[in-house]
């Protein structure tokens, strides 16, 4: 017999309110998402560092200014093996360009 008064049309618009959990959830992803990408930083400069190819003494497999990263770490572990790339200061120069 009577109506709700809520029932029907209505022109008010609903309040969106968001849910704690998943603000929460989403807080915590971008932190992980923080954390991982400074950890995989640090490795990546404490185990190596990143040069450019200087001339054309090694195309077609590597080109004069491309960039390679190099891996400090290995060769302490196993030495170099025939195919490998190695990089250089030329007679322990070190204010030199790396060969």
């Amino acid at each position: 017999m009577f109506r709700r008064r809520h029932e029907g049309l209505s022109f008010y618009q609903k309040k969106e309110t968001l849910d704690a959990a998943a603000v929460k959830w989403v807080i915590s992803l971008v932190i992980e998402a923080l954390i991982a990408a400074f950890v995989a930083f640090v490795l990546v400069y404490a185990l190596g560092f990143k040069t450019a190819v200087v001339g054309v003494s090694m195309e077609p497999t590597l080109y004069h200014s491309q960039e390679v990263f190099v891996d400090r770490f290995s060769y302490t572990l196993f030495s170099p093996q025939r195919g490998d790339v190695i990089v250089f200061w030329p007679n322990g120069n070190k204010n030199s360009h790396l060969y």
